[in-house]
């Protein structure tokens, strides 16, 4: 991307994000916030975007920085999923969470399991996230492993939404919609303000079917920690994956320097935009990223004594 210099010089970068309001909105605004104070001769601009959408969007050189998740980025690196040819511009700056499934569901439908809505065939008005985006890949292997095709809940008088966690949030409020599938830290802020007023709960993955999801695509299997929301009292099965910073190849490695070493240093600070980073460590930082690291990034990771 052809950086455009402000009257001050800056270098402009541009981060990426998923649906506004989200999870990822909350924690790239805060993270840009902090990097905005750290390095003062770079302008970091934040703008929406999908964890697939983001690394075809990095490849492309259309934006500097994306959230992802290292399954999907190792599957643009293979050219594998829904990347048609390898994506090899992409690299890796940090690791941020762990996301989990999070199959949300209003408890006013009767439905107890992901294989209750074959069973039944009920008319579910579900959001898989945004079209095209990670989450909604994810979605559709699931329910598909399941044996239901958004094709099926058409058939059987439901609906498939493409909305993000914010609007999906909404619209169950104004009972829109039955069912959310999110892939994200835990919880997501938006669920933990629709609980103050409404009742849902979180179905788990079947072992056989996250099994086969981890054999398959190669998602890791999780519990969902208990306590993320008032209904979750136990952990629930599923599956997960790791959140991250990605970046491009031909971003001067003298600003994903800076930006790593920005991020080493403030990692204290990362726990207060989202309580999923509170865990984050050191260690974790340059790990399971599905690509490689960016020199920046190494080169920051060096020097802090976390790489060797």
């Amino acid at each position: 991307m052809d950086k455009q210099q402000s009257s001050a010089s800056k270098t402009d970068i541009v981060m990426a994000h998923s649906a506004v309001g989200g999870n990822w909105h909350t924690i790239v605004e805060g993270i840009a916030q902090i990097l905005r104070a750290d390095i003062p001769d770079v302008s970091f601009t934040v703008t929406p975007g999908s964890g697939e959408g983001n690394l075809a969007r990095l490849n492309t050189g259309d934006i500097d920085i994306g959230m992802s998740t290292n399954t999907s980025a190792r599957e643009a690196w293979a050219g594998e999923g829904s990347f048609k040819e390898p994506l090899k511009n992409i690299r890796g700056i940090t690791q941020l969470y762990t996301a989990y499934v999070q199959f949300i569901i209003s408890d006013k439908i009767g439905i107890n399991s992901i294989a209750d809505i074959k069973e039944k065939q009920y008319p579910i008005r579900i959001s898989v996230h945004t079209r095209g985006s990670g989450i909604e890949t994810t979605a559709k292997r699931t329910l598909e492993l399941y044996g239901i095709t958004y094709e099926d809940i058409e058939k059987w008088g439901g609906k498939v939404v493409f909305v993000g966690s914010n609007e999906a949030a909404s619209m169950m409020a104004d009972g829109q919609l039955d069912a959310y599938f999110g892939f994200s830290a835990a919880p997501i802020k938006n669920f933990t303000e629709l609980e103050l007023n409404h009742t849902f709960k979180v179905l788990p993955i079947d072992e056989p079917v996250a099994k086969q999801l981890e054999e398959k695509y190669g998602y890791p299997l999780g519990n969902i920690p208990a306590g993320v929301y008032k209904s979750v009292t136990s952990e629930i099965p599923t599956i997960t994956e790791a959140a991250g910073l990605y970046t491009r190849a031909d971003v001067p490695e003298d600003i994903i320097y800076k930006v790593t070493k920005s991020l080493i240093e403030h990692r204290q600070e990362l726990g207060g935009i989202h309580a999923q980073l509170k865990k984050l460590t050191p260690e974790m930082m340059p790990k399971d990223l599905g690509v490689p690291l960016h020199p920046g990034a190494e080169k920051a990771y060096r020097e802090a004594g976390i790489l060797k």
